[in-house]
Formats: structure tokens, C-alpha cells, sequence
């Protein structure tokens, strides 16, 4: 299968997955705990993109939420995509984070506390080609929405 139709389907599959919020929500939970227990090495990958595990407080509730996102490093710091597999609805988890201003993040096994910042200017659009080229599927999510979909970089948060 080429990439092009190959990334078209994960986009594709991904997306449609998603609409059903029920199976979403299990299989997440499903993700995390298989993700926690092993400290990365099951549920560290998603279509060859690595995983990280962020843990914000909900904004209405305060409870901690966690959420397993693909990420990819750039400029020395994980960068997510809220592109909630072209949904047009932005998702929670970024909804909280920037509500929260904070979180902990756990990737293989270590925990971290970050702060979000979204990116803009040329640093996005340079984020989002490479984004693009690691995981494809992402250009088939913008197919399904008119919404623009946040860059965010989780930076570490310096101990005073």
C-alpha cells in the first residue's frame, strides 16, 4: 500500500473510531493503563509515532484526566497536534490544558511537569510540515473539519 492511501485510511479509520465517543472513552482508558503499568513499553507507539501520557486537572471538575497523544520532539520539547482525528470539536484535553496552564506528562516511565505553549508564526508552520511527515494522517483530519487545529509545545516548568 503506498503512503499516500495508507495515511488516508489511518485518517480515515482513525477518524471514524473517534465518533463513537463510548468505545473512544474505553479503549483511552484501555491505552493508559497499559501505557502506565508498563512505563511505555505497551501503548508507546501509534501508527510508528511515539506516545506520551498528560495528566490535567478538569477545568470543571478539577479531577485529573489523562489522555495517551502522539507526539513528536521539536526545538527540545514534545509538541501534540488537538486535532481530535478531524473532529470538529476542539477536545477536552486541550480545553483543560490551557484552562490549567499546567499538567504532568509521563513518557516511557518519566514523569513531568509542563506548562503548554501554543505555537505560531513560522515555528507552526515549520511544526506542522514535520508533524505532517511523520504522521501523514494528519493532513486526512483536516479533510473532515474547517476548524484550525492548535500546535501546542509542553515545555518543562523550571523548579524554582
Amino acid at each position: 500500500m503506498t503512503q499516500p492511501k495508507r495515511a488516508a485510511l489511518i485518517g480515515r479509520t482513525t477518524h471514524l473510531l473517534a465518533t463513537f465517543r463510548r468505545s473512544a472513552r474505553l479503549g483511552t482508558r484501555t491505552h493508559v493503563r497499559l501505557y502506565q503499568w508498563s512505563r511505555g513499553r505497551l501503548g508507546g507507539r501509534w501508527f510508528g509515532m511515539p506516545v506520551l501520557v498528560l495528566e490535567v486537572p478538569g477545568r470543571r471538575t478539577g479531577r485529573p484526566t489523562t489522555t495517551p497523544l502522539i507526539y513528536l520532539v521539536y526545538d527540545g520539547a514534545p509538541v501534540v497536534v488537538a486535532a481530535n482525528a478531524g473532529s470538529p470539536l476542539t477536545p477536552q484535553w486541550w480545553l483543560n490544558l490551557r484552562a490549567a496552564g499546567q499538567a504532568w506528562i509521563l513518557i516511557r516511565g518519566e514523569r513531568q511537569r509542563i506548562r503548554p505553549v501554543e505555537l505560531g508564526g513560522d515555528t507552526l508552520t515549520d511544526a506542522v510540515a514535520r508533524f505532517e511527515s511523520a504522521y501523514p494522517a494528519l493532513a486526512e483530519y483536516r479533510r473532515h473539519t474547517d476548524r484550525r487545529f492548535p500546535v501546542i509545545a509542553l515545555r518543562p516548568v523550571r523548579r524554582s
